[in-house]
């Protein structure tokens, strides 16, 4: 037990390390656009400062030394007052990432700014760039660091550059559609990031992902302009592919002896297996199925499972 004399002491220890800790916070916080898919694909990125002291460097796919990208960007673009390199250290089988330094004071990036103007093109496909590093298998695409000032000047902070898209829109095509989710069928119940079907950015992909691919079903995003609203035949649409969806993956889970008695005609019937699947789909869902979508009904949605194996 510490004599009575010392806690004054102590307290005012701990203040002062807790004035000199928040006295300067490096963080931040970015985002990159993928441009349409191509031979050559265009990514913008832009860069908020979300701590209290500047920003002069920012080192993307960039970590302890580590450089995550696969291949070198055929170009960069930096934002006025900001120049580029793009680092390689081909003596231990290293990536490549992209350094963008200010140049003068002026062009620190200030606590509460945000600054756009970060841009490169790169002949990766989209999983080349958003995802796992293929250079260092357990990293993620986009992990950076930035730094106060220079690439020396302090340890700099870790930082997570994210996507921006469509919740939903697993292969960044500007749309929510099939594609994606069959992208989250082939990672169901795995491990996974936003291009694997991880949309709520709980690390797994599960039926909470399903569901808020099905919300975006449909939704576009064209440059320069909002998402699209979801009409109402999309909206349809994504409640069947979720329902099927629901009863494959029922239908995967199931043990052999279920399997079993499901298959025996004189044990239950269709109307069994599809109330039994349907019942395991959200309320919320259950309900707009109820209310009809026409020809959607759970009899409906057995009978096209069925069909489709």
């Amino acid at each position: 037990m510490f004599p009575t004399q010392t806690f004054p002491i102590l307290l005012l220890a701990v203040c002062a390390f807790g004035g000199a800790a928040d006295a300067q916070l490096l963080d931040a916080t970015g985002t990159i656009r993928p441009g349409p898919a191509g031979a050559i694909s265009h990514y913008d990125l832009t860069l908020t400062d979300t701590g209290n002291t500047t920003i002069g460097t920012f080192w993307y796919d960039q970590f302890a030394g580590l450089d995550f990208l696969a291949s070198a960007p055929t170009t960069v673009e930096s934002p006025p007052g900001w120049t580029s390199l793009i680092t390689h250290n081909a003596t231990r089988g290293d990536g490549f990432a992209i350094q963008w330094t200010a140049t003068s004071p002026t062009s620190l990036l200030t606590p509460g700014s945000t600054l756009t103007g970060f841009g490169f093109d790169t002949t990766e496909p989209r999983d080349g760039v958003i995802g796992l590093s293929a250079a260092f298998p357990g990293f993620s695409l986009g992990t950076s660091v930035v730094n106060s000032g220079g690439p020396t000047s302090d340890p700099g902070a870790e930082i997570d550059i994210t996507p921006v898209s469509i919740p939903g829109d697993a292969n960044l095509d500007g749309k929510v559609d099939f594609s994606d989710l069959l992208i989250l069928a082939q990672n169901f119940g795995r491990p996974g990031d936003f291009t694997q079907g991880n949309f709520n950015g709980d690390f797994l992909v599960n039926f909470a992902d399903l569901l808020i691919l099905a919300q975006n079903y449909g939704s576009i995003v064209v440059p320069g302009q909002a998402v699209a609203e979801v009409p109402e035949p999309s909206t349809a649409s994504a409640l069947v592919l979720l329902a099927v969806f629901g009863l494959r993956i029922r239908r995967r889970h199931r043990g052999p002896e279920r399997d079993a008695r499901v298959a025996r005609p004189n044990h239950v019937g269709p109307r069994f297996a599809a109330k039994a699947s349907f019942g395991d789909l959200p309320p919320a869902v259950r309900i707009a199925l109820r209310r009809g979508y026409g020809f959607f009904t759970p009899r409906a949605v057995y009978e096209q499972n069925r069909r489709t194996g």
